[in-house]
């Protein structure tokens, strides 16, 4: 009876091993969307109602629109390190006008125009064209799209000559002071939309499984840096916009691999961590309030929570219930809703207009809060050129 026990334990051990169930695995990986939801995104097309219609009609002149750029790579732009090395600037620091070998001196919400940029730029680019070309090849079952994100996704993950090193430790250097830290690791937020895409290019089943290989051995390398360089626990711990997007990253990477263990990491650290640290009682974010831009920051803060509870909600966890003492994820949406209708009416320090525009964390909350009311404000709001804003489009469109 036991060597039966052994025989039968050991074929289910090898068979969990194979990439066949691997990728049985992956294939309920939905990221921010419910199996149910994807399906009916996926049968959008039959759709005659005209919101769905112009989300469709957005998507399709966005993958139309990146068919013809890139393909991205950080080794298409020297820097002095590995050429394989993502390297960036911080953006709100500039030179000494008394000393240009002097360390620069920041201007916290000012950027300097002369900062470097290409690979953070590369980056958006080559994230944004997989997601929506992934969306695409799934929604219209185009191999052409397909082919194309496989092609992107080959070179920036893949390729052994343009393939990104998967750590961020020259990122957000400053000239004459720091040679990366480990505020940059929020440069790699565009990647969630990238592995939104990669999901659904999963499921149109026009992208073979042996090309997938390295991309999703690329994340899992990423997410351990993540997870265990030093750079990625002060991320982790800093407190403000940075904890939160670094936790939504890990959530997202961790989903895509089917790594559960770091996906629970990430809702008992929105628990234990995000949540208490970053709201007041009254929905207020005290460490955005504190920025030049109070408003931007607190704004994209509630985006990055947002998506946080979001893909907790596709993989079974409310969040969007979840209080520590007073505080709540509800409290935080209402306490910004006045300011998102009239941004100038905002009373702290915010040196950059904002426009009244849409925000994604409307409809995530609409979900998860079961609210309408959220759905309707954010449809009656003006749009937002944002792939983000597209992310949330598909769930307002079939929710």
């Amino acid at each position: 009876m036991r060597s039966s026990r052994f025989l039968i334990f050991s074929v289910l051990l090898l068979f969990c091993s194979t990439p066949l169930f691997s990728q049985i695995i992956l294939d309920e990986t939905y990221l921010f969307y419910t199996p149910s939801q994807a399906r009916t995104i996926k049968n959008l097309t039959a759709a005659e109602d005209e919101y769905s219609l112009s989300v469709l009609n957005h998507l399709s002149a966005l993958a139309d629109s990146v068919m013809t750029p890139g393909p991205w790579s950080v080794t298409f732009h020297k820097t002095g390190y590995d050429k394989h090395d993502y390297y960036s600037q911080s953006p709100y620091w500039w030179p000494d006008p008394a000393d240009a070998s002097a360390p620069y001196i920041r201007k916290d919400g000012q950027v300097n125009p002369a900062y470097f940029d290409q690979h953070h730029d590369d980056l958006h680019d080559m994230s944004e064209a997989v997601f929506v070309l992934g969306t695409a090849a799934y929604i219209f079952a185009d191999s052409i799209y397909a082919n194309r994100a496989a092609y992107i996704l080959d070179t920036w993950f893949v390729d052994e000559e343009t393939r990104m090193n998967p750590h961020l430790e020259h990122a957000q250097a400053i000239p004459n002071r720091s040679g990366g830290r480990h505020f940059g690791i929020i440069d790699t937020n565009p990647l969630i939309l990238a592995v939104q895409g990669i999901v659904f290019l999963q499921k149109s089943g026009l992208w073979p499984y042996s090309r997938q290989e390295g991309v999703l051995a690329w994340f899992s390398d990423f997410q351990l840096w993540l997870s265990r360089s030093d750079k990625g626990k002060a991320e982790q711990r800093y407190g403000n916009n940075h904890s939160t997007w670094y936790t939504a990253q890990l959530a997202a990477y961790s989903i895509l691999i089917n790594d559960i263990e770091y996906q629970d990491r990430a809702w008992s650290w929105f628990r234990t961590f995000l949540l208490p640290k970053q709201l007041d009682a009254d929905g207020s974010m005290p460490l955005e309030e504190e920025r030049t831009k109070s408003l931007s920051y607190s704004l994209m803060n509630m985006d990055g929570l947002a998506l946080i509870a979001r893909m907790a909600q596709v993989q079974g966890h409310d969040l969007w219930r979840f209080k520590s003492g007073n505080k709540s994820l509800k409290t935080a949406v209402d306490a910004l809703i006045p300011y998102i209708k009239s941004p100038q009416s905002w009373p702290l320090l915010q040196i950059k207009p904002v426009e009244p525009a849409q925000r994604p964390f409307l409809v995530w909350a609409a979900a998860g809060l079961d609210n309408r009311s959220y759905l309707d404000l954010y449809r009656a709001l003006p749009a937002r050129d944002s792939y983000y804003c597209l992310l949330s489009d598909l769930l307002a469109a079939v929710w």
